[in-house]
């Protein structure tokens, strides 16, 4: 099928909403999504409340969503900024209509949004096509520093068509530009071009549910809800975000009242609030995944590609899952889980197998093993323990690692200014947004990734990855992405780990929540009240 037939056909026809939610679910989980059609109002989701304390274990390094690169953002942004559009529930890969009330392609290097009118920033701004044109261009532009300036590189143009109409247009054809924007919302112009581009850093702006208040570091942000809020009035009027590192105080902030409610839970700490008869529970499978990163330096073993692979067959993940987590996790094929886009479905996860391991390193020159650091940060749920049960396993082999500890700070410093990775292997986690292979392998495995940490430079990987990223036939895109996959396994790029499964806490007595919902997502307009 010619390119411009497919996007005409596949993206732009007007269809019946029965239809476009068919074609959307099948398509975004290759990355393309079909015309969304307005989403109405909605309606509150339960009673009003007064206040909810949310103890996280994370702080914000700052407030700009585009900025930030802590690992608090996935609870406070959707609450503060919305984007074009959003997905509804974590793990869902249908996008549905926020900023943007629809969207189409009318050929590979184009899209074309219709936004949504009436909408207004928390200081009056006025959403409109020229705050989208600002964003995106914020969103690409090198000098502005965001995180996200490796997804937006490929745009050439941004034009303001009308008021209420965008078009924005692509060096290339990137059929995946439509997956990456839940993930960057919209932040107020006119402030920005007025105080310069950390205004926003300790004074978030944006045009969601709830508009900042104060934030106090490392004790608590508050957040009121914003009462025009175009989608619904918000039915909890005070939202309070304090972050809490420890597990044990987060369980016990909730038992006794000092909050409402908390996530990233163990199952050790799931057991023990289970026997609380005040605290309800939910868990749903996380867009959070553990892997661990190889140390590309030259003198390191982990250059060979055998000694990779023995790694990976020296681990047992089953065992792990089964007897740390307790099955509150899923074993990882390669670079992604089986549920997202591009992901080849019949791809299969490294087997535990000790001879294959040992056999590996043996032809490689280690029959008496090497030694190398183990790096990581310990500040989440069963981190000791999933890391020493990791050097045990890569004992038995002879591989022996010397822990090295980092508090979080200091341990996404060391990546973010790393030249080269660390000698030896480090724990990272990833965090799927856009619920497809390109996040986590382009960014992380192509030589010029803006998540390269470890150094990873392959030239077959960057042709396979390049090839699927343009890939504008569902069926190329498939293919293109199960044959970049299939490589990254066969060259063994991390220590494959296994995808996470959020477990949320609350005071069943004031409300409950769907983990699904949560995360990610509006969840601050998921939260029922009882």
């Amino acid at each position: 099928m010619e390119k411009s037939n497919y996007w005409n056909d596949i993206l732009s026809r007007r269809i019946g909403r029965r239809s476009v939610l068919k074609g959307a679910i099948a398509l975004a989980g290759l990355g393309l999504v079909a015309c969304a059609p307005a989403a109405g109002p909605g309606a509150p989701a339960g009673k009003a409340l007064t206040k909810l304390t949310f103890a996280s274990p994370d702080e914000n390094g700052n407030l700009d969503t585009h900025l930030d690169t802590g690992g608090a953002g996935g609870i406070v942004y959707p609450n503060i900024y919305d984007a074009l559009t959003y997905r509804a529930k974590n793990n869902s890969p249908t996008l549905t209509p926020q900023l943007a009330l629809s969207w189409e392609a009318p050929d590979a290097t184009t899209w074309i949004f219709k936004l949504r009118k009436g909408v207004t920033f928390h200081n009056g701004e006025p959403f409109n096509a020229q705050v989208v044109k600002f964003n995106l261009e914020r969103l690409k532009d090198p000098e502005s520093k965001s995180r996200w300036v490796s997804e937006y590189a490929g745009i050439s143009q941004v034009e303001v068509v009308d008021d209420y109409t965008v078009k924005v247009v692509s060096k290339n054809p990137d059929p995946l530009l439509i997956n990456k924007l839940p993930g960057s919302r919209i932040v107020a112009m006119k402030i920005i071009q007025e105080k310069g581009q950390n205004a926003l850093a300790a004074n978030p702006i944006g045009t969601g549910p709830y508009q900042f208040v104060q934030w106090k570091k490392d004790d608590f942000q508050e957040y009121k809800a914003n009462e025009s809020y175009w989608r619904v009035k918000p039915h909890i009027g005070t939202f309070i975000y304090r972050p809490i590192p420890e597990e044990v105080s987060r369980g016990a902030a909730v038992k006794s009242g000092q909050a409402d409610l908390t996530y990233a839970l163990s199952v050790d700490s799931e057991a023990e609030l289970k026997r609380e008869p005040n605290i309800g529970m939910s868990k749903a499978p996380s867009n959070s995944l553990s892997h661990f990163g190889f140390g590309y330096l030259e003198d390191s073993p982990l250059k060979d590609k055998r000694v990779r692979q023995a790694i990976n067959y020296a681990v047992n993940w089953d065992s792990i899952i089964k007897n740390l987590f307790l099955g509150n996790a899923v074993k990882m094929p390669s670079a992604v889980p089986a549920t997202f886009g591009g992901a080849n479905p019949n791809q299969k996860p490294y087997p535990y197998d000790l001879k294959k391991a040992k056999d590996l390193l043996a032809a490689a020159g280690y029959s008496k093993g090497f030694e190398m650091d183990f790096n990581y940060h310990a500040d989440f749920a069963k981190a000791k323990e999933l890391f020493q049960a990791v050097q045990s396993d890569l004992q038995t082999v002879g591989i022996k690692t010397n822990f090295k500890v980092f508090k979080d700070s200091a341990y996404q410093r060391e990546q973010f200014t790393a030249k080269k990775g660390p000698l030896g292997i480090t724990y990272f986690g990833r965090v799927g947004r856009m619920l497809h292979a390109y996040e986590i392998v382009a960014r992380n495995l192509h030589s010029k990734g803006s998540s390269n940490y470890f150094s990873y430079s392959n030239p077959d990987m960057d042709r396979l990855i390049d090839k699927a990223t343009i890939a504008t036939s569902v069926e190329a895109a498939q293919k293109a992405w199960a044959e970049t996959l299939d490589f990254a396994k066969e060259e063994a790029v991390w220590l494959f780990g296994f995808q996470e499964v959020d477990i949320y806490a609350f005071d069943k007595r004031k409300l409950s929540i769907d983990a699904s919902e949560a995360k990610w997502t509006q969840w601050m307009l998921n939260v029922k009240v009882v």
